[in-house]
């Protein structure tokens, strides 16, 4: 049977001894930039190139992660940082942005890369697109069940695939979410996540409905090596060394067969306990709850036993020891891991025995010491002629020296070692769009005024209007663009691969992407594809990446300023959002679910605790949206975005006599909303 990794995370120094010492194969931990944990330890260059000498000498892999959002001014850091993990010797990089993908193949193209949970990977279309971009590894999402996570694996076998199978669990979907970015100016994309979900949001006067419980499967691990996962992750970078090593030791022990100590595991630390409902496949309110009092508490009775746990170095690999002394010869000693062996002999020639004659028992008992190391002498050969003598120091002092030479050996052995390239930098040229067209977006096409239509250049709608509804397509005309889902869970994707070539039938010849799996499916279909906000298009590489992927032009990130989008620049049109209830998270466990388990009405609402109302938007049942709680207005800041080709009025719970009153006055730069947002784009 397949036994896949145990992937521990290592926010820490102390935490990567906890991992390592725990059992841990891999650990994942990021530098000091460009990581989506900016507020853990973390490791600088030099510890970096001593955290994974640490490792590689006991066997156990590193992933760094790269797994945020980049800006082009940006980039050069960035190139400095990959080279600087490539001559670390690290086994793979955990990567969100395409930028960072191109840079790591022009710069190591030798290095694996691991596509991040951040860029959203949940259907076997956009795990097949991410292995064409060249990855190794996708970690999937977490709202994934067994099922799909099954049908990913069957699908794309090529691919390794790794899961989450412990630790907190996000409301929104990774790489979804711009909660933290919109309240607090602290983009969760960019690593600095200030987890404002976490605080008391009241939903149908249910409290909290914003904070799941952690996630835990740790004892359904043989089912997760079955169905062909690699690689088991354990979410914590934040998380204090014990809980890293509690995490570990569980998970070995059910890969091992035993029963994993979930007391522990609960007691180190969770929120009302653990929830299993996405991965087997019930997404009901169980799946709810905040970290306690009672949970903190509990921590207390475990936390020395479980530190001492991992005090002393593990005596964790095997050895094979070969000692071989003859009268007036130097002894030597010979030490194998299974693959790597060394060979080393003494200064000084075996003596004439005097008094104490040198005996088998009294050799092997000095090679068994090998207490501080993470070695244990489990063979042990003695060829001994008789009547010579060695002391224990002697002996001692060969076995250390043996241990140390080997321990430099799988250093090298398990360091990969890379060809770096140089990159020129660059210079992009000032880029300044001819024209800026308006675009309408409209949740319902009950939303659009023949006025509005004659206004728009183009206009989006979901693709299920468009089927629903043929006099869509009649009313709009090419200037349509039928918006596929955001997010396609395996178990819809067939479904929507149906509906796209149903749409492709009617003749709609434009349609808008928010995943790289989408962008797949449209190519397929031969559909003039249009990038949608959902890609997090961030900087001038990614823009190019997508194009190459087949994309005819592209909304930004609306996480960037004015100043940066301005500086993109690329052959395909670019546009920014600039009216409208941004989406600041996507969920697929409602927060609006009744008690009986059934769906809202579809006109739900949540409320902080500051008394503002963000509207949630249900799509067909399959994903929720969450609105921000004011709308984005700038049309008195039209000319600021002198870079783009086309500015967005994004219309999702308005009133159609709202929208076009409001398309009236952004066209002509009048008017102000009594409480807008501007957004991201001047802070």
């Amino acid at each position: 049977m397949n036994k896949p990794e145990i992937l521990a995370p290592a926010g820490g120094v102390e935490q990567l001894i906890a991992a390592v010492r725990s059992g841990a194969n891999a650990v994942y931990l990021g530098t000091k930039n460009f990581n989506a944990r900016q507020n853990a330890q973390n490791f600088s260059n030099e510890e970096l190139v001593e955290a994974v000498k640490y490792c590689h000498a006991r066997g156990v892999k590193v992933y760094v992660t790269l797994n945020t959002l980049v800006s082009d001014d940006e980039r050069d850091e960035l190139c400095e940082c990959i080279k600087c993990i490539c001559e670390a010797g690290v086994d793979a990089v955990i990567i969100q942005d395409l930028m960072t993908a191109k840079l790591c193949r022009q710069i190591c193209p030798q290095m694996p890369m691991h596509a991040s949970t951040q860029m959203t990977a949940h259907n076997a279309y956009g795990v097949s697109e991410l292995a064409k971009l060249g990855f190794k590894r996708v970690v999937l999402a977490r709202e994934l069940s067994e099922n799909e996570i099954a049908d990913i694996a069957k699908k794309v076998p090529d691919m390794e695939l790794e899961i989450f199978v412990h630790g907190a669990l996000c409301m929104s979907v990774s790489g979804q979410c711009a909660m933290s970015a919109m309240i607090g100016g602290r983009s969760g994309n960019r690593g600095n996540c200030a987890q404002p979900c976490r605080l008391d949001f009241v939903c149908s006067s249910r409290h909290n409905a914003l904070s799941l419980k952690d996630m835990s499967i740790v004892t359904q691990l043989e089912k997760v090596a079955e169905i062909g996962v690699c690689s088991l992750k354990i979410e914590g970078r934040m998380k204090r060394p014990e809980y890293v090593a509690a995490a570990v030791q569980a998970c070995k022990a059910a890969l091992n067969g035993e029963t994993p100590d979930m007391h522990t595991l609960r007691a180190i630390f969770s929120r009302s306990g653990f929830t299993d409902g996405y991965f087997i496949g019930e997404r009901d309110l169980s799946m709810f709850g905040v970290r306690t009092k009672e949970d903190v508490q509990a921590a207390d009775s475990v936390l020395k036993r479980v530190a001492s746990s991992y005090r002393k170095e593990m005596p964790l690999i095997p050895l094979e020891m070969r000692f071989t002394a003859r009268k007036n010869e130097f002894p030597e000693l010979s030490v194998s891991d299974g693959s790597s062996t060394v060979t080393v002999t003494g200064a000084v020639k075996a003596d004439e025995a005097v008094k104490r004659e040198l005996t088998c028992d009294a050799v092997e008992a000095s090679l068994k010491k090998c207490g501080g190391t993470p070695f244990y002498a489990e063979k042990i050969h003695t060829e001994i002629d008789g009547g010579i003598s060695i002391t224990a120091p002697k002996l001692n002092a060969l076995r250390t020296q043996a241990i140390e030479e080997l321990t430099e050996k799988r250093i090298q052995v398990n360091t990969p070692n890379y060809a770096v390239n140089e990159i020129e930098k660059r210079a992009l040229p000032r880029k300044v769009a001819q024209k800026r067209e308006l675009r309408l977006s409209v949740h319902s096409a009950d939303m659009l005024t023949r006025s509005m239509i004659i206004t728009a250049e183009k206009i989006y709608a979901p693709m299920g209007e468009v089927l629903k509804n043929a006099g869509v397509m009649k009313k709009i005309g090419d200037k349509l663009i039928a918006v596929a889902p955001s997010l396609i869970f395996q178990n819809d994707e067939a479904e929507t691969y149906e509906k796209l070539k149903q749409l492709k039938q009617l003749g709609v010849k434009d349609i808008c992407v928010d995943n790289i799996g989408t962008v797949k499916m449209a190519r397929e279909l031969d559909f003039e594809i249009h990038g949608g906000m959902g890609l997090n298009i961030y900087n001038s590489d990614a823009l190019a990446e997508y194009e190459k992927m087949g994309i005819s032009d592209a909304i930004l990130s609306f996480e960037l300023t004015a100043k940066k989008i301005n500086k993109i620049w690329g052959t395909v049109p670019t546009g920014v959002v600039t009216y409208g209830y941004l989406p600041i998270m996507k969920y697929r466990n409602c927060p609006a679910k009744k008690k009986t388990g059934k769906c809202c009405d579809g006109k739900a609402s949540l409320t902080d605790r500051t008394g503002a109302s963000f509207k949630l938007i249900c799509h067909d049942k399959k994903y929720q949206t969450l609105l921000n709680s004011v709308p984005l207005w700038l049309a008195d800041k039209q000319s600021e975005f002198y870079g783009v080709d086309f500015q967005i009025l994004s219309f999702t719970t308005e009133k159609i006599s709202e929208c076009e009153r409001i398309t009236a006055e952004y066209v002509a730069g009048v008017g102000m909303l009594p409480k807008y947002t501007r957004g991201l784009y001047f802070r």
